[in-house]
């Protein structure tokens, strides 16, 4: 991701009504910065949910690297939108490499 850039992903809630998604930052130079000098609540990334409708029903600033849970009030489509703040952004780093993964992605069964 790049400095004021805004991505947005769908993920469908079908059956018990909770989003779970992990944000992860893959930069090993970015994650031990942000883990030694930045604060959790002020620095990180910016995330909001809204559902099918617009509405939004969450909008914060969430850690790195760790999963995330929104409990839903009704099955459906809900969007999630992300940035980072400018904090996350260390010298010689323009972008930086993330990964956004929902649940029907780190819940599957991996076969040996």
């Amino acid at each position: 991701m790049e400095r004021d850039q805004v991505r947005c992903f769908k993920d469908e809630v079908v059956n018990n009504y909770t989003l779970e998604m992990r944000l992860d930052v893959l930069d090993d130079k970015v994650s031990e910065y942000y883990n030694s000098k930045l604060q959790k609540g002020v620095d990180g990334i910016k995330m909001q949910v809204s559902d099918s409708s617009g509405n939004n029903l969450y909008k914060g600033i969430v850690w790195p690297n760790e999963q995330y849970e929104y409990d839903a009030e009704k099955g459906g489509e809900y969007k999630v939108c992300i940035s980072m703040t400018d904090s996350m952004f260390i010298d010689g780093f323009s972008q930086i490499k993330t990964q956004v993964k929902f649940a029907s992605e780190f819940h599957r069964d991996k076969k040996a």
